[in-house]
Order: C-alpha cells, then sequence, then structure tokens
C-alpha cells in the first residue's frame, strides 16, 4: 500500500441516478505479482466515499519482510537481545522453498556488529527467525538491515533506522571521553618535557 508500489491511477465519470445502482468493471492485466489492491473512490460534490479491493493470482507466489526489529533500544554492551524478523509468503501456496533470509545489526558508520542467515522454506502462515544476542558496545545510533532471496535471487529488503536524536533524546548514551583526557594530558607532558629540557639547556 505504499506509494512506491502505485501502478497506476484513472478516472470513469458516470451519472446514478437516485434510488438506483450501476455495475461498473475493472480490467487489470498485470499478473507479476501475488497480491495487487484497487482501491475505488466515489466522489460527488463534498462527499467521497471508499473501497479497497485486494485479490490473489493464482499460482504466482513472493515471500516478503514483515517488521525487521530488536527488542531493546538503545543497545546496551552485555544485555540480552533479540534480532528478529518476521516473513511469510504473500501468494497461495503454502509454503516456497530454496529461501536464503540475512538479517544485520549495523552500526552508524554501516560496520556489521550482528548478523544471522536463515536457509529454508518460507510459509503462507505468518513466521519469524531470530539470533538472541549480547550487544560487544552501547549502540544509540545503528540500523537493522534484512534482505529475503529466492533462487539466489533478491526478492525483499528493508533498512530499519534507529537514532535516539530521532526517537527519544533521553535514550541518548553518554560518549566515552576517556581517549580525549588521555590524549591531551599526554600531550601536556610531552610539552612539559620539552620546556624542562631548553631550561636546563639555557642554565648550561
Amino acid at each position: 500500500m505504499t506509494e512506491n508500489n502505485l501502478i497506476r491511477t484513472f478516472k470513469t465519470e458516470d451519472m446514478i441516478s437516485s434510488n438506483s445502482e450501476k455495475e461498473i468493471s475493472v480490467t487489470i492485466p498485470e499478473k507479476d505479482e501475488p497480491v495487487y489492491l484497487l482501491i475505488g473512490t466515489l466522489k460527488y460534490a463534498d462527499t467521497e466515499s471508499i473501497v479497497n479491493i485486494r485479490y490473489v493470482r493464482d499460482e504466482v507466489d513472493k515471500v516478503r519482510l514483515n517488521f525487521p526489529a530488536v527488542t531493546k533500544f538503545p543497545l546496551n554492551k552485555g544485555e540480552d537481545t533479540t534480532l528478529f524478523t518476521c516473513l511469510h509468503n504473500s501468494g497461495q501456496s503454502h509454503q516456497v522453498t530454496n529461501n536464503k533470509v540475512i538479517l544485520e545489526v549495523r552500526n552508524a558508520k554501516g560496520k556489521v556488529t550482528e548478523s544471522h542467515i536463515y536457509e529454508g522454506p518460507i510459509t503462507g502462515d505468518m513466521m519469524a527467525i531470530k539470533k538472541d544476542f549480547k550487544p560487544k558496545k552501547n549502540l544509540d545510533k545503528f540500523s537493522v538491515y534484512s534482505a529475503i532471496y529466492t533462487d539466489d535471487k533478491l526478492v525483499d529488503e528493508s533498512t530499519m533506522e534507529y537514532d535516539c536524536q530521532l526517537i527519544d533524546s533521553s535514550t541518548c548514551q553518554k560518549k566515552d571521553n576517556n581517549w580525549i583526557i588521555i590524549l591531551l594530558s599526554s600531550i601536556v607532558l610531552i610539552v612539559v618535557f620539552f620546556v624542562v629540557i631548553k631550561l636546563k639547556n639555557n642554565k648550561g
């Protein structure tokens, strides 16, 4: 139902007398996808009625992702967390074989910090795959990437962004600035060392 899945729009005008009815037929030639949605809107003056008609093409299967996510946010080092996604076949077959599902947690720089791969059938009923893990670092900005391949062909993928500044700034974790303190201290010590050496040389 997302805008990027829109195939086309079309309009027709008809006169329908009061206390009467009229049948309107629509021919949809597309056959590549297992499921289509026809949205019919009837407009008159300042009123509007909408009907959503969903129908399935026979013998067309396509697996799809549904809500890839993690069970906790932000990710805290060493805490039990689960990476998961739901998935199913949107066609009429009971199951589709020869699938590969990839799940990844990626940090703000795009580096994969956790991953999981599932290979096997995907059913018409909603199913789920998961991986339990303990984050190696605290993360308050990361993404969950997921993809499904059927017969080695990419059929669906998703990237879910997690950013504490956009979700809830109160969850943003304090940055560890110890390395900055250590670096500045080292610079100060080096400067002091050279000053002392110079003063000694001047006295000499």
